[in-house]
Order: C-alpha cells, then structure tokens, then sequence
C-alpha cells in the first residue's frame, strides 16, 4: 500500500499579512493551532507513515514554539523560507532526504480545519489509486470568462436563481496530495488529467475559511473568539 508522509510547513515572511502564523490570534497563534492539530492527529488512528512540520531556525519565534512539541520537528533552510524561493524545488528540497511515496500537505492558514477532516482525506487518498488530490467546494453562482465576458457555468437566460444554476468547483487549497519525487523532478503537482488531481468535494462550511487577507484575520479571529472552533 502507498506510503504517506503528512507535511507541514510556515514560515515568518508573510508577505499580505505580516507575521501572520505568529501573531495574536485571540488567545494563541495559526501557528500553535496548526502544531496542535498535528499533534492530535498523531495520536489518532492515521493512514500516515510519517507526520513532520518543517519551519526553520532563522524563524526565530516558530523554531522557539516547536521547543516542546512531540512531533517531527524538520529545519528548513533560511533561503528555502525567503521570498527569493519561488520553485517548489525550491521551497522543498527537505523532502528529499524522505522515502514516503506520496506528500500531503496540509495548510496552517485554514483554522477551522479538523484533525477528523484531514484523516478522512487521508484514508480515501490512501485507499484508492488517485495520483493526486485538490480539495474543492461548490459554488453556486454567476461565473464569467473574464476575456469575452461569455458566462462559465449558466448559459441559460431565463435562470434567475442561484440555486439553480450548475455549480463551478473552486479549489480549498487546504489540503493537497501528489507524489513526492514527481514533484521534486518537474516543479508541479500534477498534469491535470483524470484523477490528478482527483477533486476532494469538500461542504462549504468554516472548514472551507483561508486567511490571506487581513480581513480574513479579523472574522476568523472574532470566529474563533466566539467558539466555532469546537
């Protein structure tokens, strides 16, 4: 059976919203949310063979709140965390010195995310021969081809009702699954054929809540203050 290696990774120059996984987030971080949803996952019954976050030493705050953790703790290179990477061989030539068949990543900006989310994902990538997974939500809504203007997914005039009109899937980039050394050889996850990416429907719930703005930040924070995060 496929091996999986279940990866993590942040760093401290964030460039839309500065120190974004450090800063206060109600009463913790991104960052510790995201290091403890590791750390449940790896007491759970997983499909993963191996669980690492990678953060590196010149992130001095993330590398001091990985002091105490019982997971993997992976050093990045300070080049490999900078601005100047943008390749992925680039941003994760760490993964190299691994063996696991397959790499799913999970991203730290989505909160609301749940260790049980993440398990599942992982149980059906494991158990099937997809190539590749990209998690996606429904959205139903009038979509345009920005270049001519011709709408994507109604082409019916007299439809007036969102509800009615065929959903286009956007992608949760929350979690994705590719293989490790096809990766590593070509620069990209996938070739965009049947199945890689196979599209992982996810509920358009909290789940779904990416923080790449600053507005994003306020209304998860206020979320999370409120208790949807339990």
């Amino acid at each position: 059976m496929r091996k999986i290696i279940l990866v993590g990774t942040a760093r401290e120059q964030s460039t839309r919203i500065k120190n974004k996984m450090t800063r206060q987030f109600t009463d913790t971080t991104l960052f510790e949310i995201y290091l403890k949803k590791f750390e449940q996952i790896s007491k759970m019954n997983n499909p993963f063979d191996n669980i690492i976050m990678g953060v590196s030493k010149s992130d001095k705050t993330l590398w001091k709140m990985c002091k105490n953790s019982k997971i993997n703790i992976v050093s990045r290179s300070a080049f490999s965390v900078s601005n100047k990477a943008t390749t992925l061989q680039e941003i994760y030539p760490f993964l190299e010195d691994y063996n696991e068949d397959y790499v799913m990543h999970v991203n730290g900006c989505f909160p609301f995310l749940k260790p049980e989310t993440i398990i599942e994902i992982g149980n059906v990538f494991k158990s099937k021969k997809y190539t590749s997974l990209m998690c996606v939500k429904k959205r139903y809504n009038y979509f345009f081809d920005a270049k001519n203007c011709k709408p994507i997914n109604n082409k019916d005039k007299r439809c007036s009702n969102t509800k009615t009109i065929p959903p286009v899937l956007e992608g949760v980039l929350s979690v994705i699954c590719y293989p490790r050394k096809f990766m590593l050889e070509n620069g990209y996850y996938w070739n965009y054929t049947k199945n890689n990416p196979y599209l992982y429907i996810l509920p358009d719930s909290i789940e779904c809540l990416d923080i790449d703005t600053q507005l994003e930040f306020d209304v998860c924070q206020e979320l999370w203050k409120q208790g949807d995060n339990k």
